[in-house]
């Protein structure tokens, strides 16, 4: 049997045996992104399989035709960095993480921590990282010297001057070598070495050799990437999609079309078409919200508001301009946040204020919970408005 066929029997048996554990259950599905990436038959049968035990609809072909895997591939991983939805609180001094209601799951015990990311969290004791599950036991034991949480199964850490990336069981994939590193995204992570940055897999092996003088996180099948002070999008091959004729270029959550600077202008292009939307803007941020009716916040007349992609406005330029932040916030859970009267708050598609400027400083939902900022304390409200944490 050829080895591409082996690989794919047992990711079947691997995925066949993860199903009779989980069966029945939302939370905590097995479904990792890894299993959506390589292996296309696979992928269908971890999507069928997905929609028959919760009911989603992954937009997988009931009969001939193509499948959405970049919709299975999101759907699947946001169904695992959820876990159990514990967040990072501070109290005295301390790190610890509650519930979704405000309750405290792990005893603020640790001197610092970063949020759950795939049922793992970084956590500090003393100078040193590890990681802790979600019932607050060790992981993998304290000794790093920094960390970032998991994507994708693997996590960066640093060990000394040099960063490396470790497996779930805190097993070196590759052993620390980078100067700077970016988190995995859709298989590959953006590394630097000797001054260069390029992409490793998930092996910790060359895709894309060091050859940009900056690079960012895959999304849509697309990175942004710097050569000779101008900025374009590469594929996985390395092969620019957009070229590098911008001064600048938008990166996160990537669409089918993504933000340049050209001149002191934004616009928008697409690969292979050009310019979707004209540069006329004094910023803008990538499309967020549902497929069907996604919008772009951009800064117009020095004001924010936002477009479909179409160009034409879906909320009128209205709100304020942020020095230090973006005034205005990617869709998530529906709502984004936006600036008036110097303070922010949240407004629907309608652009309608659903939670009314009454925050210092506001950031995304994520799974109903957004982390917001007063003037002497920073807490966590749900999409009603309500503070579930206030931080003390």
């Amino acid at each position: 049997m050829c080895a591409v066929a082996q690989r794919s029997q047992q990711s079947k048996r691997d995925l066949a045996i993860q199903l009779s554990y989980f069966r029945g259950s939302k939370k905590d599905l097995p479904f990792l992104a890894w299993y959506l990436y390589d292996e296309p038959n696979v992928a269908f049968s971890a999507a069928r399989a997905i929609e028959k035990i919760t009911g989603e609809d992954l937009g997988t072909p009931k009969h001939e035709g193509p499948f959405n895997m970049e919709r299975a591939q999101r759907t699947a991983q946001s169904w695992w960095e959820k876990g159990k939805g514990l967040l990072l609180i501070t109290l005295n001094g301390k790190v610890g993480y509650i519930d979704r209601f405000g309750r405290i799951a792990i005893p603020a015990k640790f001197d610092y921590g970063w949020q759950f990311r795939e049922g793992l969290a970084p956590i500090w004791i003393g100078h040193k990282a590890g990681f802790i599950d979600e019932s607050g036991l060790l992981a993998i034991r304290v000794h790093f010297d920094y960390a970032h949480s998991f994507h994708e199964g693997l996590a960066a850490v640093r060990v000394g001057p040099k960063w490396g990336f470790i497996n779930r069981k805190g097993h070196f994939v590759a052993i620390p070598q980078f100067e700077e590193v970016r988190d995995f995204s859709q298989g590959l992570a953006a590394v630097k070495q000797r001054g260069k940055w390029g992409y490793v897999n998930r092996e910790g092996k060359w895709e894309i050799r060091p050859q940009f003088d900056l690079a960012w996180s895959f999304s849509a099948g697309m990175a942004p990437a710097y050569k000779n002070g101008k900025c374009g999008f590469v594929n996985r091959s390395g092969t620019a999609l957009i070229p590098f004729v911008y001064e600048e270029c938008g990166g996160g959550d990537l669409g089918r079309v993504v933000p340049v600077r050209s001149g002191e202008k934004w616009g928008y292009v697409a690969p292979g078409y050009g310019y979707w939307i004209e540069p006329r803007f004094e910023k803008a941020m990538p499309f967020s919200g549902e497929p069907a009716n996604e919008v772009a916040a951009v800064k117009f007349g020095g004001r924010w508001g936002y477009i479909y992609g179409n160009s034409n406005y879906a909320v009128e330029p209205q709100f304020e301009d942020d020095p230090l932040l973006p005034a205005a916030g990617m869709f998530s859970d529906d709502l984004a946040y936006v600036k008036r009267d110097g303070l922010c708050g949240y407004i629907n598609q309608d652009g309608e204020f659903v939670i009314t400027p009454r925050f210092k400083k506001c950031g995304g939902f994520r799974y109903g919970i957004a982390e917001v900022c007063g003037v002497q304390s920073c807490g966590y409200v749900n999409t009603s408005g309500k503070i579930v944490w206030e931080f003390r």
